[in-house]
């Protein structure tokens, strides 16, 4: 079992396979979660902006700033501002999960790697069988 630190980014490797399968658009609402979950531990330390510094975040900033921009010349303005609005809050969650992932102790990579791989394992196996047995479209 990961470490206390450890334990948010093991239930994130833990569901995303599974989640991703069944639900695909609820990993979003997975990935939000597990970020809420870390961001009060960086609160903590006083590293609540490491996050968003950096390489990651600069192309971030300027995928965020072209979804924004493009809302001008969208036909539904109030839709397309929405959908600027959750690739912010992804793009947020996706920046504070690998700087979590970042910090892992060595101790912890293992059970989160396994966890992993004990769950793309089956999802794979699941897609691969619906798409030969032509269930899958």
């Amino acid at each position: 079992m990961p470490s206390a630190q450890a334990r948010p980014l093991f239930l994130l490797a833990s569901l995303f396979a599974p989640v991703g399968i069944i639900a695909p658009k609820a990993l979003v609402l997975l990935m939000f979660i597990t970020a809420l979950w870390l961001l009060p531990r960086l609160w903590r330390r006083g590293q609540l902006r490491r996050p968003f510094q950096g390489g990651g975040a600069i192309l971030a900033v300027v995928i965020g700033a072209w979804a924004l921009l493009s809302t001008l010349w969208a036909l539904d303005g109030a839709a397309a501002f929405w959908t600027f609005a959750r690739l912010a809050g992804v793009i947020v969650a996706t920046l504070v999960l690998l700087d979590s992932v970042k910090e892992l102790a060595a101790s912890d990579s293992g059970p989160i790697g396994r966890a992993l791989i004990a769950a793309v394992a089956p999802g794979a196996l699941v897609l691969g069988v619906g798409s030969l047995s032509g269930g899958a479209p």
